[in-house]
């Protein structure tokens, strides 16, 4: 990865496996074969873990909610011993 003023710049991916790769980034991307992600993630591989609804107490009240910053998701299907390169937009 390459990155100025602390945001990333380029990144380059080696697939050792093959499939679909889910990237997020906090900076728009592009890339060969890129596309914007949509739905659950077909890599099984990358399925979410199943947890519990977390336990909040009455006396906390309205929880502050942090800021949350844009978050870019992207699919690419990856060929095995293939390299791959994102650079931001």
């Amino acid at each position: 990865m390459e990155w100025s003023g602390g945001k990333l710049t380029r990144a380059e991916v080696m697939s050792r496996a093959g499939g679909v790769l889910r990237l997020r980034s906090y900076v728009p991307l592009r890339g060969r074969g890129l596309v914007k992600a949509e739905g659950e993630c077909p890599n099984e591989l990358l399925e979410p873990a199943r947890m519990a609804e977390p336990l909040v107490s009455e006396e906390l009240g309205t929880p502050k909610q942090p800021s949350v910053r844009k978050v870019y998701e992207y699919d690419i299907r990856t060929r095995a011993g293939k390299r791959y390169v994102f650079t931001a937009e």
